[in-house]
């Protein structure tokens, strides 16, 4: 685990994924999501988290590239008004773009390749005036994660996890927050990173409650998940799908990726929000928001608002504003 300085935003640099489509459907194949109304303001006890794949700049994007779609990724993000929002695939100038904009959040990330200027991040933004820093880190999953850049089980590219650990402004228990982002191609990967995340998180939150967020490259039912959702003990350290806690029943078009051009609704449920029990959930849905000028990322950002039950609402006052 790697501390950092209070002191620090970081940066980074190209990882990846491999083109997907440069020609498809033409505009007027594409239908336009109604945008979704706005969600009705939170009361004290409740928490919105948000996590969105940003699709890293990719020239060969074309149309889709992020400095034509930056502002649509900010247009969902203020749609939804997250108190948590967990990035991925964020280049340092595409999370100093958000920052400049979102400028009431607190931002912490780092460079998957050395923990500073190089790599994508999993960068984090919590909203200022409701939280207090108290700790944060980054660990790689590898067989040595406190080593920055490290990759291991035939990862093509280092692959890590950013964490905070936050109190409300106005007291309460803290709560620590995860965000990362698995590989894309192995699987042996992703059941081993998983395998160490659950292992960790229990280990940096020390029995607070905890929220992981991420783009895992896998859908529910394999692995990873099955690794991340196993019971622990003590139970209150397992973990629970907010959006399966929302939607119990499994449907078709619960796909978190999708082309630019299509905006397909039936691949992998690969983003997900995970939380412990000490979390209700309210409310969690994909957002499939299009504008007329596309997309603003080739993932479905998940938002849910969550909040404490009722038997750990005393000792959960980290939720009251």
């Amino acid at each position: 685990m790697v501390r950092q300085p209070d002191s620090g935003c970081s940066a980074v640099t190209l990882a990846g994924f491999a083109l997907i489509l440069l020609c498809g459907c033409a505009s007027h194949e594409c239908p336009v999501s109604t945008p979704q109304k706005p969600w009705p303001v939170s009361s004290p006890r409740e928490l919105r988290v948000m996590t969105f794949n940003l699709r890293v700049r990719k020239v060969l994007d074309g149309p889709n590239i992020w400095d034509r779609r930056r502002d649509r990724v900010v247009e969902r993000i203020r749609g939804f008004d997250p108190d948590l929002l967990g990035t991925q695939e964020g280049l340092d100038f595409m999370e100093t773009f958000l920052r400049q904009r979102l400028t009431d959040y607190t931002f912490f990330g780092a460079g998957r390749h050395d923990g500073g200027p190089a790599g994508e991040m999993c960068g984090v933004f919590y909203r200022t005036s409701r939280f207090e820093l108290l700790d944060r880190g980054h660990f790689w999953l590898s067989t040595t994660p406190e080593k920055p850049g490290s990759r291991a089980w035939g990862a093509l590219v280092p692959r890590m996890v950013t964490w905070v650990k936050l109190r409300a402004r106005e007291g309460g228990p803290a709560f620590c927050w995860f965000n990362t982002h698995f590989d894309a191609w192995n699987p042996w990967a992703r059941a081993k990173s998983a395998a160490l995340l659950r292992d960790q998180m229990p280990r940096i939150s020390c029995s607070l409650p905890f929220i992981l967020t991420g783009d895992f490259n896998s859908a529910p039912g394999f692995a990873p998940y099955r690794t991340l959702l196993a019971k622990q003990q003590p139970a209150a350290a397992s973990l629970r799908d907010v959006f399966r806690a929302a939607h119990p029943v499994a449907a078709r078009k619960e796909g978190t990726f999708h082309y630019f051009f299509t905006g397909r609704r039936g691949g992998r449920r690969m983003d997900w929000i995970l939380a412990t029990s000490h979390f209700q959930t309210i409310r969690c849905e994909i957002d499939h928001t299009r504008g007329s000028n596309g997309y603003p990322s080739d993932h479905f950002p998940v938002i849910a608002v969550l909040r404490a039950r009722a038997e750990d609402e005393s000792a959960l006052q980290w939720l009251a504003k």
